[in-house]
């Protein structure tokens, strides 16, 4: 038997910490003495908590720990235990992956914004356009989606670049009432697919160069100059892709452009 301190040079591991497993029950001593209340260890600790300790190297925790050296009969069970565990740090590394990607498109559209040239906001006629559309009520990561089925349906009647409308004032995550359309030259009716005239509408416009997740950038240049000029906002807002991904590959990002048109009207 070994006394709590000579116990705690062998393992490696603080008196402190050692009473600490006692009370959550992970390592009990062998024996404790009646009198004196010392803690003894024998050889059998001495394996649990190696066990231990290589379970902590691998991202176990104390509770998990606890469950797997209670319920362990065999090193079958163990191999189970760090299969599931190789299975949770996977999933959690492509989660990080993801954060990272996140955070690195974060600071990539700040440094954009820094260095984003002033936009240049028109008071313009949006013009009247005659287009195949698919209006939905969904997510705004549907719209590639609806976008593919149109231009299936259009083929070589197309008469203009892509173009989107929101005919909601306010942002909406789902249920967003979106219309996705494609100029045409000739009517075009198929399934969902409808052919409509735009009407010219009394507009405020600007180019946004660069990724869509920069947009905002672009939508605040707009309402900044609706507010300054006392303009009655509406919808649908027009976004215009000049130059967008295509069907198959994205491109870049950073060379996108859109021309953005918000309806306004005096007040």
């Amino acid at each position: 038997m070994y006394q709590i301190g000579s116990f705690s040079r062998m393992v490696g591991v603080s008196v402190k910490t050692l009473r600490y497993y006692h009370e959550i029950d992970l390592l009990l001593p062998a024996k404790i003495d009646d009198a004196s209340g010392y803690r003894y260890y024998s050889d059998a600790e001495f394996y649990r908590i190696e066990r231990i300790l290589l379970l902590k190297t691998m991202e176990f925790t104390l509770p998990e720990i606890k469950e797997v050296l209670d319920h362990m009969e065999d090193e079958a069970d163990l191999q189970a235990y760090l299969l599931e565990k190789q299975d949770q740090i996977t999933q959690r590394i492509l989660q990080l992956r993801k954060v990272n990607k996140q955070i690195q498109n974060h600071i990539r559209k700040e440094v954009e914004s820094m260095n984003q040239e002033t936009y240049e906001v028109e008071v313009v006629d949006a013009p009247a356009l005659k287009v195949a559309s698919i209006r939905y009520r969904g997510r705004f990561d549907e719209m590639g989606t609806y976008f593919g089925r149109l231009v299936g349906a259009v083929g070589g009647a197309a008469a203009g670049p892509a173009m989107a409308m929101c005919h909601d004032m306010e942002f909406k995550e789902e249920d967003a009432d979106i219309e996705v359309c494609v100029p045409v030259k000739k009517t075009i009716q198929k399934g969902a697919v409808t052919t409509k005239t735009l009407p010219g509408q009394k507009s405020l416009r600007t180019l946004h160069v660069g990724a869509y997740e920069g947009m905002g950038h672009a939508y605040k240049a707009l309402m900044d100059k609706a507010l300054d000029l006392d303009y009655e906002v509406l919808t649908p807002s027009r976004e215009v892709y000049e130059k967008g991904p295509g069907m198959l590959l994205k491109g870049n990002p950073d060379k996108y452009r859109t021309v953005v048109y918000l309806p306004v009207a005096v007040k």
